[in-house]
């Protein structure tokens, strides 16, 4: 470390130091930076790639829901499937329902259907070959990625998958 005169004032200097310190700032405006872009961006919460939306091959059912979340926070899960013969049916693999607790359904399901691997969902749609649009309230039961698989039966599936936050 070197002492200089500026003016009658004297002057610490200790030019490696001042290089780190810059280092360092600089690095501390890019992590900020990255921060701010990744919430922009919907990796923190909502935005512009947070939503995802997944339809089966068919195109006869389609889940969209939000690709990360918060554990023990809400969510909603989007769904819409046509109906056959006046009634559409929603089923929801065990391996999700594990992870995830279903708070409330709207609208009100006719039947819930416990079955060996899910559990399957029946929805009124009024007669002919609507759709129905569910939405199933959940809240994560778990950090870490939560995923599974849903569709009009067990052999018709998406599959889907979220980020839970700690």
């Amino acid at each position: 470390m070197s002492v200089r005169r500026v003016r009658g004032i004297e002057l610490s200097d200790d030019p490696p130091f001042t290089r780190k310190s810059w280092k360092v700032e600089r690095a501390g405006w890019i992590g900020l930076t990255l921060f701010l872009v990744a919430g922009f961006l919907g990796v923190l919460g909502p935005g512009l790639f947070s939503e995802v939306r997944r339809v089966d091959a068919l195109g006869r059912f389609q889940a969209i829901y939000d690709r990360f979340g918060h554990f023990r926070s809400d969510a909603t899960l989007h769904v819409v499937a046509r109906a056959e013969g006046g009634e559409a049916s929603v089923w929801i693999g065990d391996r999700y329902l594990e992870d995830v607790e279903i708070t409330s359904v709207r609208p009100e399901p006719l039947k819930v259907r416990a079955e060996a691997d899910g559990t399957t969902y029946l929805f009124a749609t009024g007669g002919g070959e609507r759709s129905v649009d569910v939405r199933f309230e959940i809240t994560f039961q778990k950090s870490g990625v939560v995923k599974g698989r849903m569709g009009r039966s067990r052999d018709d599936t998406v599959s889907i998958r979220h980020f839970v936050y700690p």
